[in-house]
């Protein structure tokens, strides 16, 4: 009986998920758009804004505070290794982590790594991580967009939505990096973002202001479906005082802005995300694509949960590995997604993957 309750499950959860119905693409940032973490990036944007200043040796010091934080949090929540073998539990582990993450928050606010960073010095540094290299999008993200963005219904309008939902600390860094990455030529196929400033936020986060909205806009003319364009927003912290282009006080998670720091913001993001499609005005389908614990609850929580795993896989990408193993949660290859239990995760090398089997199944 008990098998073929789950058997129903699966069954049901898979037949959910329909690749040809409208899609809400929400794409982690670190380590899924891009080939890995970016904090270093935007930490040496800091280093060269204020070369006099000691933000290597700050830098340093938060990074193995925040190891051995972690570490000794971890043994106290699950001493001798003995960690959660059901999703409730692991949630609660996942929860309690998160102060965890608050405290190095903390650690980096009172650095004053950030201090005296303003928008622009941010958005040159975004673009050169980019062109030099030291960030790098992860292999297909462009096609795949594109390929999101060319999807029509009957009546031409575009099918689907894609949105970023980071911890990251900086939206403006997420956004500029995209800009530098995402181009078709010289011209960003992206943009423009939908408030003037480039980053989409719900209220109350606020609007913002940028003397380039314009020449943001005129690049997407043309670029994908006869000019319709792809719209993407980015659900992430910012330094304060860069959203109000004002310089920073160096603090991170500013006041405008919810903060998303560990797996349970992530899942209230989420939810606070779902749309209704404006045709139907039934709740779009979701998936979810992220590569790490901080993923964990969307992952679950999405009709379509995809993981991104490497040959050989990173620390990030084998820690979540090791937790859906541990719970018993199946997690087959996209192409044998028929495999897939109840919670409907599957797993992808890149984004050119994913493509593919968007393309093989909605043709």
């Amino acid at each position: 009986m008990r098998s073929r309750l789950a058997r129903l499950c699966t069954n049901a959860a898979m037949s959910a998920f329909n690749p040809c119905k409208p899609i809400h693409w929400i794409l982690d940032w670190d380590g899924t758009l891009t080939k890995g973490d970016t904090l270093d990036a935007l930490v040496r944007i800091a280093r060269k804004a204020k070369p006099e200043s000691n933000v290597d040796e700050a830098w340093n010091r938060i990074v193995a505070a925040y190891l051995a934080d972690y570490d000794a949090t971890l043994k106290q929540l699950a001493p001798e290794g003995c960690l959660p073998s059901d999703v409730h539990e692991e949630r609660k582990l996942l929860s309690d982590m998160a102060k965890v993450e608050q405290r190095s928050i903390n650690r980096v606010s009172a650095s004053g790594i950030f201090e005296g960073l303003t928008w622009d010095i941010v958005e040159c540094g975004a673009k050169e991580a980019l062109r030099s290299g030291e960030v790098q999008l992860r292999a297909g993200a462009e096609a795949f967009l594109r390929h999101v963005g060319a999807r029509e219904d009957p009546h031409t309008r575009v099918l689907d939505e894609v949105d970023v939902l980071s911890v990251n600390w900086s939206a403006c860094f997420i956004m500029y990096c995209l800009s530098a990455g995402l181009t078709e030529g010289r011209k960003s196929f992206l943009f423009p973002f939908p408030n003037e400033k480039g980053v989409r936020r719900r209220a109350p986060f606020g609007t913002m202001r940028s003397r380039n909205a314009q020449h943001l806009r005129t690049s997407q003319r043309g670029s994908l479906a006869e000019g319709r364009g792809l719209l993407m927003s980015i659900y992430s912290n910012e330094l304060q005082g860069i959203s109000r282009d004002e310089v920073s006080t160096g603090e991170l998670c500013d006041g405008d802005s919810p903060i998303v720091i560990s797996s349970p913001d992530k899942l209230g993001q989420l939810h606070d995300m779902r749309r209704l499609h404006p045709c139907s005005l039934k709740p779009m389908q979701v998936a979810y694509v992220g590569d790490s614990r901080t993923d964990f609850e969307c992952l679950l929580a999405a009709d379509l949960g995809v993981c991104i795993r490497d040959d050989p896989m990173t620390s990030s990408q084998r820690a979540l590995k090791d937790s859906l193993g541990r719970l018993r949660i199946r997690c087959p290859h996209i192409q044998d997604h028929v495999d897939c239990d109840e919670w409907g995760v599957v797993w992808v090398r890149d984004f050119v993957e994913l493509k593919d089997w968007m393309e093989a199944n909605t043709t």
